[in-house]
């Protein structure tokens, strides 16, 4: 059923990055996220944040 409301559950997100390579083959990243999200009642909007570190080694 159409009642005409606005669908809400909407997300938005930032999320920077900082990669730092001390060898041709190694990287180490670090990640930050912060998001926004509401639900489809427009309940106010729920903000979290994630961090992120991570590895690569390509042999």
């Amino acid at each position: 059923m159409e009642t005409g409301d606005k669908i809400g559950d909407k997300a938005f997100a930032l999320t920077p990055a900082l990669s730092f390579r001390p060898s041709p083959q190694t990287v180490f990243r670090f990640n930050y996220r912060y998001e926004w999200k509401n639900d489809p009642i427009y309940n106010p909007w729920e903000k979290t944040a994630t961090l992120y570190l991570g590895l690569s080694s390509y042999f």
